[in-house]
């Protein structure tokens, strides 16, 4: 079901699902807990403590962000991190497969 922002993707979004544009309860079988309306495009409400208020008050000042742009970029970051983490995993797990019996060999010697 594709999905775009803007007054013509929520008329597509709801002729897709066959039901009135601002009737949103019907929405929520068709994608089962969490309603498609919370999927696109919401604002998200961040709970946050002194110090990570601290910590985004001054980032975004030192970099003349908004504090969402911070936020954005560090979830963006962590992501590609994690992605980046597992491949060299995988990298490194084909590598011991492939050449584990020299590697013990140049070990023990």
């Amino acid at each position: 079901m594709p999905m775009t922002s803007g007054a013509t993707g929520a008329v597509q979004l709801w002729a897709t699902l066959a039901v009135e544009p601002g009737d949103r309860n019907h929405c929520r079988a068709a994608v089962g807990t969490v309603s498609l309306w919370y999927r696109h495009d919401m604002a998200l409400t961040l709970r946050t403590d002194e110090e990570l208020e601290h910590a985004l008050t001054t980032l975004a000042e030192q970099e003349g962000l908004s504090r969402q742009e911070i936020i954005r970029r560090a979830v963006l970051e962590r992501y590609e991190r994690a992605g980046h983490r597992a491949r060299v995993d995988d990298s490194a797990q084909r590598m011991v497969d492939r050449w584990g019996d020299v590697l013990e060999r140049l070990g023990s010697v």
